[in-house]
């Protein structure tokens, strides 16, 4: 949206780039889960440091505080979810370069940070 002044990003659009009917189709919650979580990401690039410790706290503790209220509990959140955050961040990747192509650096910089948290492949073919 846009103020006075600046741009506001509020983020419920989904997967713009797919047809109503794909939208509109049940999917998996944990789905849901990503889309949100990917909303928190997109919140913290507003900030003029996106990597410094407040947004990342601010970030940390949002996803912290939806999860905890989704799931009635502080369990960890399953690999499932953060499957579907990779995958929704890929296709932001695509969608940013077609419409915002200034605002890709948003997914790249998750996936990113993704690939760097992930844990290592296992060599184990027993």
């Amino acid at each position: 949206l846009w103020g006075r002044e600046r741009w506001t990003i509020i983020d419920f659009e989904g997967e713009p780039a797919k047809t109503l009917e794909e939208r509109r189709r049940p999917d998996s919650p944990w789905r849901d889960v990503a889309g949100l979580f990917r909303s928190i990401d997109y919140a913290t690039s507003r900030h003029s440091d996106p990597l410094s410790p407040e947004p990342v706290a601010w970030a940390e503790q949002a996803r912290d505080a939806f999860w905890s209220g989704y799931c009635g509990t502080n369990s960890s959140v399953p690999k499932v979810v953060t499957a579907y955050e990779i995958d929704k961040a890929i296709y932001e990747v695509g969608y940013e370069l077609r419409n915002r192509p200034e605002w890709v650096d948003i997914p790249l910089g998750a996936l990113q940070r993704q690939l760097r948290t992930a844990p290592a492949p296992s060599n184990d073919k027993e």
